[in-house]
């Protein structure tokens, strides 16, 4: 039989074990959700590229049509000119200008016409990416909208299941669960700016996110300020809270220190080195092999977490150092991250390989 105090342990535990679980599963929430946004963003990106193809072969046919008008106008004036000579050698060179000029007019119908060719199936192609892209695309919306629908549940879950924790912990019964709506949304927030989802320079509007969210302005403004104090958005006067624009003599400077920082940290590490860090760093190169070759073969764009430099910050052993690091990755995290998205992390790949 169960002792008393064994049996309120065992409650603690339960209790303690699902408000865990549910701390992760709301965790988790803005990287689900940021990865469908990416999708999104991929498939209205092929959409783009496919109507920029469209709108290309049309202009070319366009420009065809106005070379061969000319040539056309040419060829109709060598030959009322050559109908008014009455030199031999002047009206066998104006027929050579006329064949010449045929021949010209020939060549650009036939471009035409590949032309006329290629924007049929180009239209066809358009078509059937947009039919897909709009049914990818709701299908995406409506699992973002389940996700959030998800956050409200899971946060009231959380709330429910930290207080359940409290009254099972007598000594700590008098505090108030630690759950932040605007700490999560501000998570999101981050993972959004890093990700490419907000471009720099864009404005976050605290009414959409009241809409997206269902928050107070509480949350909401917390949240913000939590982005601005991370150095990833400023506040200006008037306009709100916008996504952080650096300019390139900035973006070098500040690329600058995480060199510095990094070379350091990797001094420092190369000096504490242990079969454990040994072993994550193998780990953490199959993490990046998978990654890669999920972006290579176009399942999604490639993301740079910082997990490579939180490892070298980690074995180096210092923590004043991390600390620095941290104040400074997250705005590096917006160029890494667009520089990935270009290239499809192959130049990355092949610095870390190195």
């Amino acid at each position: 039989m169960l002792t008393p105090l064994l049996e309120k342990l065992l409650i603690l535990q339960d209790r303690d074990a699902r408000r865990m679980a549910l701390e992760a599963q709301l965790k988790a929430v803005p990287r689900d959700i940021s990865a469908v946004e990416q999708k999104i963003a991929a498939e209205k990106a092929a959409l783009d590229a496919a109507r920029t193809e469209l709108r290309e072969l049309e202009a070319r046919k366009k420009l065809l049509e106005t070379e061969i008008g000319l040539a056309e106008e040419t060829q109709g004036k060598y030959k009322t000119q050559q109908s008014q000579v009455r030199k031999n050698d002047e009206y066998q060179a104006l027929g050579n200008q006329i064949e010449t000029t045929a021949k010209e007019i020939e060549a650009l119908e036939e471009q035409e016409l590949e032309t006329l060719y290629a924007i049929d199936e180009a239209k066809k192609r358009f078509a059937a990416a947009e039919a897909e892209v709009k049914a990818n695309i709701s299908g995406h919306e409506n699992r973002i909208r389940t996700l959030h629908e998800r956050t409200a549940q899971l946060a009231t879950e959380l709330e429910s299941a930290q207080a359940a924790v409290a009254t099972a912990r007598p000594p700590v019964a008098s505090q108030k669960p630690n759950f932040s709506r605007g700490a999560w949304l501000a998570d999101i927030l981050r993972e959004r700016i890093v990700s490419g989802v907000y471009p720099a320079g864009e404005r976050i509007r605290e009414a959409e996110l009241q809409k997206e969210f269902g928050f107070s302005n509480g949350p909401i403004r917390e949240a913000l300020q939590q982005v601005v104090a991370d150095g990833l958005a400023e506040r200006a006067p008037w306009q709100g809270v916008r996504v952080v624009e650096l300019g390139p003599q900035e973006i070098v400077e500040l690329f600058q220190v995480r060199l510095a920082l990094l070379e350091y940290a990797a001094e420092l590490a190369a000096r504490r080195t242990s079969p454990e860090l040994a072993q994550h760093a193998k780990d953490l190169k199959k993490n990046f092999d998978l990654a890669f070759n999920e972006a290579k073969a176009g399942s999604h764009d490639p993301l740079f977490g910082g997990q490579l430099s939180r490892w070298l910050l980690t074995a180096a052993g210092n923590v004043r150092l991390h600390q620095v690091w941290d104040r400074t990755m997250l705005q590096t995290l917006i160029y890494v991250n667009a520089s990935m998205r270009r290239s499809g992390g192959s130049k990355t790949k092949r610095l870390i390989y190195r």
